[in-house]
């Protein structure tokens, strides 16, 4: 059997981010389009899942890798708006719409360190309290109030633990990468000096071998070299 030749083609970073939350995006848009006993897509949800396509085909087209920081943050804080617009008038009817905003949070703390968790933490708020906007209300009891604070908590803490992680990640690749060059170094010096020893004993006019304990040759200058080849042997 022939095997098929491994391929190098890889995904841009921004389409690995972008493709979970288009893959539920989609899972919403349908359920959606095909709920009973009428459909629920206004037009604010419409130009959401619009954006949220648009926002999917620049991160697979456009080269953001070559361009600075602060615009390749506008991928995921143009996602957010687009669950931002679903979320209008689709909360009521799909309130795990508010989910949607999950990927876009970690891309933005993952990716750009404290400003992107700072990003992070403002859009999921907004996400929170987009509801709001279109029926603005205060919780009458205790309990309204535990239940508007404490989603907004729970996605805050989850993106400072992410951030945080990120940071311990981002040390460990610092060390490795010092660990790795120092290696790099010390495999460098020892190559000098094993030339530097090949120098000298190719100087001596003697024919020098040494043998590991199983009778390998691991050092012969070219003297000995020379002889072995006169004697017809290795």
């Amino acid at each position: 059997m022939k095997l098929m030749p491994r391929s190098d083609v890889r995904l841009p970073p921004p389409l690995v981010w972008q493709l979970p939350t288009l893959c539920l995006t989609a899972v919403a848009g349908a359920g959606l389009m095909l709920g009973r006993p009428a459909p629920h897509a206004s037009a604010t949800t419409v130009v959401g899942l619009a954006l949220m396509a648009a926002v999917t085909f620049a991160c697979g087209v456009v080269p953001w890798t070559a361009l600075a920081r602060r615009w390749q943050a506008l991928m995921p804080l143009t996602s957010m708006v687009a669950v931002a617009l679903m979320e209008i008038d689709t909360v009521e009817v799909m309130p795990s719409v508010v989910l949607l905003g999950l990927f876009p949070a970690l891309w933005l703390v993952f990716e750009f360190g404290r400003t992107g968790t700072a990003l992070a933490v403002f859009s999921v708020a907004a996400l929170q309290y987009v509801d709001y906007l279109r029926d603005p209300y205060l919780p009458a009891t205790s309990v309204a109030w535990a239940q508007a604070v404490m989603p907004l908590m729970v996605a805050v803490s989850l993106c400072l633990g992410a951030q945080h992680v990120t940071e311990r990640l981002r040390e460990k690749g610092k060390v490795m990468a010092e660990q790795a060059a120092l290696l790099e170094s010390t495999l460098e010096l020892a190559h000098d000096r094993l030339l530097l020893v090949q120098a000298i004993l190719d100087s001596v006019d003697a024919a020098i071998v040494g043998y590991d304990e199983d009778g390998e040759v691991i050092l012969e200058n070219s003297s000995a070299h020379a002889l072995a080849a006169r004697a017809g042997r290795d």
